[in-house]
């Protein structure tokens, strides 16, 4: 199952502008486009240099990224009935931590939550399209410190499951908060029922850092461990 279920969807930060609409689809207020192909991830790793623990990060906010088969972009106004198709799935919802959403209205009460937050330029929330149309799912920095490092959570529909769009789309966030933005450590971890979402987390080359007991409980399901994972930037440019 390719979705992160903790520190994942906690909605702890929003996303999107209404200004920002450009034929049938959003676009960051902002010009400057991040493209993350291939050849740029790898060009931009030999410019990308150490953070050497006294360098700030630069926020930017949430940039459209491209990768070979994905656009990564803000949420717009339209999304809600996609984004209701995945958050209204029992089998995508069952482990993080928000309720599966019971109407379409569920899903844009969180989209117009989430579309306030563009406005803040330490955002980090994208709509994961195949066109930049069609949102298939989420890839957003649920928490930070502002300065250090950034905690992650992801989804996807099930239709799209076991393709690798789920680590596709993680490889251009993780390039993206580490060499543009300046994170020094990216973080994430997921139910240990659910072993099956650490695998993008272990393709993305982040470590093991513990088990912490006991750190769901989803009323239905219960009480869940969380295995968690990090790496670090040196870590990330060293792949």
């Amino acid at each position: 199952m390719k979705h992160a279920s903790a520190p994942a969807m906690r909605w702890k930060i929003p996303a999107a502008d209404r200004s920002s609409e450009t034929a049938g689809w959003c676009l960051p207020a902002t010009a400057n486009m991040k493209t993350s192909t291939a050849a740029s991830v790898s060009a931009a790793k030999n410019t990308c240099g150490q953070k050497n623990g006294e360098e700030l990060t630069h926020h930017k906010g949430t940039q459209t990224l491209h990768t070979e088969r994905l656009v990564l972009r803000r949420f717009c106004e339209t999304d809600a009935a996609d984004i209701f198709a995945w958050a209204g799935n029992p089998e995508v919802t069952r482990y993080v931590s928000y309720r599966t959403h019971r109407s379409v209205e569920d899903s844009e009460k969180i989209l117009q939550y989430w579309l306030k937050g563009y406005k803040r330029e330490d955002n980090y929330n994208w709509a994961i399209t195949l066109d930049g149309r069609k949102v298939i799912g989420q890839i957003s920095v649920t928490e930070h410190d502002g300065l250090w490092d950034a905690g992650m959570g992801w989804q996807i529909d099930k239709p799209y499951w076991n393709r690798g769009y789920m680590t596709e789309a993680a490889r251009a966030v993780f390039e993206y908060l580490f060499c543009e933005i300046g994170f020094h450590r990216i973080y994430s971890g997921h139910d240990t029922r659910n072993p099956a979402s650490g695998k993008v987390m272990q393709k993305l080359g982040m470590t093991p850092e513990g088990i912490a007991r006991q750190h769901y409980y989803k009323a239905g399901f219960g009480t869940g461990d969380a295995q968690k994972y990090g790496i670090l930037k040196e870590e990330w440019l060293d792949q």
